[in-house]
């Protein structure tokens, strides 16, 4: 939450912005996995593709974070942010894909009985002590969560800068060097640090 003054009492106002998923070089969670798995060419989608994400990469982040914090009409307000567009996961991994020159997912396994046997799975692993968790991790892969984000656009005047194709591209050029040190990227890694130095 984001705090200006309002201009009658000057007194401390609230601004919220409620975000969609972050990406970029420093992102965190599900997205590195997914890269990781993607990379090493073990990453099968589960379910139809067509559920919703909203998204923005860090650097929009921190353009709305800016404009709310300086605009006088913001305090006391609320305000989802997002790159403006509701994209399809199906559309986001073709994006990561095209990234990292690597190609499309081209099977997509049915939901019902991957998530038996997810359930299956996670009750024998808390018999052996070792939760996995997988209907969990299942569950946010197929869930549909997505925003508008139309409000801050109008009020405040936001205007997204990096649109999808464009944010992972830059996510997984400028960020080769520490995903991969972190091991979420291996070869690939080094394969995207090489295209972004000839281009």
């Amino acid at each position: 939450m984001l705090q200006a003054r309002d201009k009658f009492s000057g007194l401390p106002t609230g601004v919220v912005l409620r975000l969609a998923a972050i990406y970029g070089p420093q992102m965190k969670g599900n997205y590195p996995r997914l890269i990781r798995a993607m990379t090493r060419g073990y990453f099968i989608p589960i379910g139809s593709g067509m559920n919703r994400r909203t998204l923005v990469h860090e650097e929009d982040a921190v353009r709305a974070a800016l404009l709310a914090a300086h605009s006088p009409r913001s305090p006391g307000c609320i305000y989802n942010v997002s790159d403006g567009k509701v994209h399809r996961l199906r559309d986001i991994l073709s994006a990561i894909s095209s990234a990292l020159g690597c190609p499309e997912p081209r099977w997509f396994l049915p939901t019902g009985p991957i998530r038996r046997l997810a359930a299956a799975a996670d009750k024998l692993s808390f018999l052996v002590r070792h939760p996995l968790h997988l209907t969990d991790t299942m569950d946010k892969l197929v869930e549909d969560i997505a925003v508008r984000a139309d409000r801050i656009q109008s009020e405040l005047g936001f205007q997204p800068q990096v649109n999808l194709q464009e944010g992972w591209k830059k996510t997984l050029a400028a960020g080769a060097s520490c995903l991969a040190a972190s091991g979420v990227l291996g070869h690939g890694g080094a394969r995207i640090a090489k295209h972004d130095a000839l281009d």
